[in-house]
């Protein structure tokens, strides 16, 4: 029931609106069909689509304007060279970052048509439902920071669902790093100023201004935020 009303309100969002520069470029690649607009930031747009070279169902992420700025495409390009081909289970799984001559396109899985967030906004979740998600979070977490992944942004839209919400998915790795490119366990000194991710879910040191570092235990203070 709580998959087919939040369906039913997603497709009414009027709000949505297609930028006709990127749907021709998406149609005119004839690499994608059924390109469904997701929603947008600022800097980025996201699309739901079938890839014809395997028909599978996957996510589009396009840069919202045709010259973006030099941050924008690099923190495109940040999260496909995070991931790359690794399949780490439970994070989405990148399938690839091409050019087509007008817009960079990162291509990833579809994890799925929720978030955790739309969970949370549907009324109190069962508590079986609950251990068994929570579970699966953080072996997802363990599993991320065991290949020296500090995600940084964790928060519940950053947590995909199935459509049996059964199976979370960690997806938004745009603010995460590799600490093992500093240091196997070398924490990082966040500045104080723009801090990247939600405020709401984001640790004291993360926000820069406790003059601390920032390690793996970031992400288990926004888990146990997420959690409450």
């Amino acid at each position: 029931m709580f998959g087919d009303h939040l369906h039913a309100r997603l497709a009414g969002d009027s709000r949505l609106s297609l930028p006709h520069h990127q749907l021709e470029q998406l149609v005119e690649s004839q690499r994608y069909r059924s390109i469904e607009l997701m929603g947008h930031t600022d800097q980025l747009a996201f699309y739901r689509a079938i890839d014809c070279e395997d028909n599978k169902e996957v996510v589009l992420k396009l840069l919202m304007w045709e010259k973006p700025g030099s941050a924008a495409l690099s923190r495109l390009k940040h999260q496909y060279k995070l991931i790359g081909a690794d399949h780490i289970p439970g994070l989405v799984k990148m399938r690839s970052l091409e050019y087509n001559g007008a817009n960079h396109i990162l291509c990833m899985e579809d994890a799925g048509p929720y978030t955790l967030n739309d969970l949370i906004r549907s009324g109190p979740v069962d508590v079986d439902q609950f251990l068994s998600l929570a579970i699966k979070i953080v072996q997802a977490t363990v599993q991320m920071h065991g290949h020296f992944l500090l995600h940084r942004d964790l928060n519940p839209g950053n947590i995909v669902l199935n459509a049996d919400l059964t199976e979370p998915t960690i997806v938004g790795f745009g603010s995460a790093i590799n600490l093992s490119r500093a240091g196997q366990y070398q924490a990082v000194l966040v500045r104080p100023l723009n801090p990247d991710g939600n405020l709401l879910y984001i640790s004291p040191e993360r926000t820069g201004r406790m003059n601390r570092t920032v390690d793996y235990r970031s992400d288990l203070y926004s888990l146990g935020v997420i959690f409450y």
